[in-house]
């Protein structure tokens, strides 16, 4: 998925400034404790939650919009099943995580 965030041509942030009442901090993201990226990206919410879903869709996930999650089976810290409205009509499926 990197990738295709990549090529989307988001800006680039390396860091980020806060400024609450005249007073502003801020911070880089490479002055960093422990590993992890030293930039993010800024996006458009949509834009991005969409690029995403369609590349987890390539990969073979099972993408559903205009769905409801109405209930969900866990069992012993693990999901395995779900209900799931659409169109005012419930179908329960299995889940596989």
């Amino acid at each position: 998925m990197l990738a295709a965030v990549t090529a989307a041509g988001f800006q680039r942030k390396n860091g980020a400034m806060f400024q609450r009442g005249g007073n502003y901090s801020g911070f880089e993201f490479s002055e960093q404790y422990s590993t992890g990226w030293s930039e993010t990206f800024e996006v458009p919410r949509a834009t991005f939650d969409k690029l995403l879903a369609d590349e987890a869709a390539k990969a073979g996930a099972d993408i559903r919009y205009d769905h409801e999650i109405t209930s969900v089976d866990v069992q012993i810290e693990v999901i395995s099943g779900a209900d799931i409205r659409y169109d005012h009509e419930i179908t329960s499926v299995d889940v596989q995580i």
